[in-house]
């Protein structure tokens, strides 16, 4: 099983924590962050880092809090670039 990283981005913090603290009761392990620069450009400050390999459940538990983001990015491999999914 690996493990990657997906940013959900947010243009507000309070959303953005509001859904840390609900991949964090779904046990999933996640921090708020601000958003990677580029990211910051298409108008999303804040992100939030989830360590999972099931982004599916992710993306529910974020629509059952109310905490849907305005995006989803993966990272590239072997890049510092980020691939948008949503």
């Amino acid at each position: 099983m690996i493990l990657i990283y997906p940013l959900f981005t947010y243009a507000a913090l309070t959303k953005a924590q509001k859904a840390a603290l609900a991949l964090k009761r779904g046990g999933i392990m996640a921090s708020v962050i601000r958003a990677p620069g580029v990211l910051g450009a298409e108008g999303c400050a804040y992100a939030v880092r989830a360590l999972t390999d099931d982004t599916e459940g992710a993306m529910r538990l974020l629509r059952a809090a109310g905490a849907s983001p305005r995006r989803l990015y993966y990272p590239d491999e072997g890049s510092d670039r980020w691939r948008r999914t949503s």
